[in-house]
């Protein structure tokens, strides 16, 4: 084994592993490089895959298995208010920390899967994104799941230019409320 090394998602250089020990075949330990230098301007957090390297040949990159977070992700306390109308346009403040650099939210379902993105300007506070929330008439599989239950609950999730993202939690819902139907 060559190297261990630790490519942003977003952009930047690949950062090195300082020193690294082959524990077995499948666990090494490692010493993580300073990644401070490394930090988008105003980010408290830097998202990487880990890669290791034999030679020429690299470890093939591994969806949700092979990141690691330098510095903190943002975390969302609360939505408010956590309800509204199918159309949208509701305006939301969303309370948390790590919010420096944010630069997107996303609307996701509870459990995963495809959500919406609404982007934002890049946030000046680290504890208040303030946003609308998107129609989702123009999300017909969304629209469908309103019918069915008279409501649908999403994750909000903060994303920073570095890739970091805000993990899941009963303070991040907010639910679109209409009408059931059938």
């Amino acid at each position: 084994m060559d190297s261990v090394s630790f490519l942003p998602q977003v952009n930047g250089a690949a950062l090195t592993a300082k020193a690294f020990t082959v524990l077995s075949d499948s666990l090494l330990q490692v010493v993580t490089p300073n990644a401070k230098k490394a930090l988008p301007r105003g980010e408290t957090a830097l998202y990487t895959d880990v890669r290791v390297s034999v030679g020429q040949v690299q470890s093939a990159k591994t969806p949700a298995l092979d990141h690691f977070i330098f510095g903190s992700v943002p975390k969302v306390t609360s939505v408010s208010p956590s309800s509204g109308p199918v159309a949208g346009g509701t305006p939301i403040t969303i309370q948390g920390t790590g919010f420096m650099g944010a630069t997107s939210i996303a609307f996701i379902p509870l459990g995963g899967g495809a959500g919406i993105a609404v982007d934002i300007p890049a946030s000046t506070s680290d504890t208040t994104i303030s946003v609308s929330t998107p129609d989702l008439n123009s999300y017909p599989e969304f629209v469908a799941l309103v019918q069915k239950s008279g409501k649908l609950s999403l994750d909000v999730s903060v994303t920073t230019s570095g890739g970091a993202h805000s993990e899941f939690s009963a303070k991040d819902h907010f639910t679109y409320l209409g009408s059931k139907t059938g």
